[in-house]
């Protein structure tokens, strides 16, 4: 009699299964275990970054919010992904709708940019950034869609000079449901960059915010919360904090600190070297640096010499600390409903 009733409830399921697809589509019910929580990742350079989003870059097939203040590495990220995106992905076109009007040929080549593979967008508002996010999404032919930056499209109703108060949040959460859906098995990741904002009046609690209300916040499946930590004028550089602090893919609030020298991208080197030390890979004595036992440098500078000598050794170096996730002292994000 058990058996009777078991076949009983596979021949039900079978018939909702059926049902189901006959009238939505083939894909509207599949069990558990034939879902994948995401297909492959765009990596980032920064081995630092990889470790922090705990999947070794930033899922395709999902959405990503990058969120920072000015000069903090946003315009870097999206480009050091483009690059590496058309270097995972045989004949990967990659898609840049560029608000800002900020896109400089010149810095992306530099950062591994093949600029041929790079179509570049200029939605006029709000609601013709979602209509040529949709259609690009629809065509299948973009493995990288990066907005830069939502904050700076403006509703129709503003550009007919007709602006209702929460007419940019009502938008943006009526058109995410849309983006959401059609990113699901398009191949695609989609990046958008939004700024950060300060909030009036507030006494306790950060002010920190972003435009745009809260749809981003719900429908993205990672949130990237970037900081500029350090400028040195001298060296030319700067020091960036970054934090995921959303993750629906990995644990969250992963964190990683990168230096990023003006107009060449990330410090591979120094990061390298950075890792390398708190893993107690490299020894650091004073201002001695040892490795496997041995005194290879007195001093950064004259360690970057070394390693530009002995290239074979930095790569070795490079990975062993791959995968190692370090704890870097970053401050915590005071806002987390931001």
């Amino acid at each position: 009699i058990m058996s009777e009733k078991k076949e009983k409830k596979i021949l039900s399921l079978e018939d909702f299964t059926k049902e189901m697809k006959s009238k939505f589509g083939k894909n509207s019910v599949i069990t558990a275990s034939e879902a994948d929580a995401y297909t492959d990742v765009i990596p980032f350079s920064s081995e630092s970054i990889n470790d922090a989003s705990g999947i070794g870059g930033l899922p395709i097939d999902k959405v990503v919010e990058l969120i920072g203040w000015e000069s903090s590495g946003k315009s870097t990220i999206a480009n050091d992904l483009i690059g590496n995106a058309q270097k995972k992905f045989k004949d990967c076109q990659s898609l840049l709708i560029d608000r800002e009007n900020s896109f400089d040929k010149f810095y992306a080549e530099t950062l591994g940019v093949d600029t041929a593979n790079v179509t570049l967008g200029y939605p006029e508002s709000l609601e013709d950034c979602y209509d040529t996010v949709e259609m690009a999404l629809d065509t299948k032919l973009f493995k990288l869609i990066i907005v830069d930056s939502l904050t700076a499209f403006r509703p129709d109703a503003t550009i007919d000079g007709n602006s209702a108060m929460g007419k940019e949040s009502r938008i943006n959460s009526d058109r995410m449901r849309m983006v959401t859906e059609k990113v699901k098995d398009s191949g695609c990741l989609v990046i958008f960059i939004n700024q950060m904002r300060e909030k009036i009046g507030v006494m306790f609690g950060s002010p920190e915010t972003t435009s745009g209300g809260n749809a981003m916040k719900f429908y993205a499946h990672m949130r990237i919360m970037m900081r500029r930590s350090a400028i040195d004028q001298v060296a030319q550089r700067n020091t960036i904090s970054i934090q995921f602090i959303k993750n629906k893919l990995a644990p969250p609030f992963g964190k990683a600190e990168v230096d990023i020298i003006w107009g060449k991208g990330f410090d591979l080197e120094q990061e390298a070297i950075t890792k390398a030390i708190k893993a107690n890979i490299i020894e650091l004595s004073g201002k001695t640096y040892s490795y496997n036992g041995e005194k290879i440098a007195v001093g950064l500078p004259k360690l970057k010499v070394f390693f530009k000598e002995n290239d074979h050794l930095f790569q070795e170096i490079r990975e062993k600390v791959k995968g190692i996730n370090v704890a870097f002292d970053i401050e915590e994000t005071a806002d987390l409903e931001m």
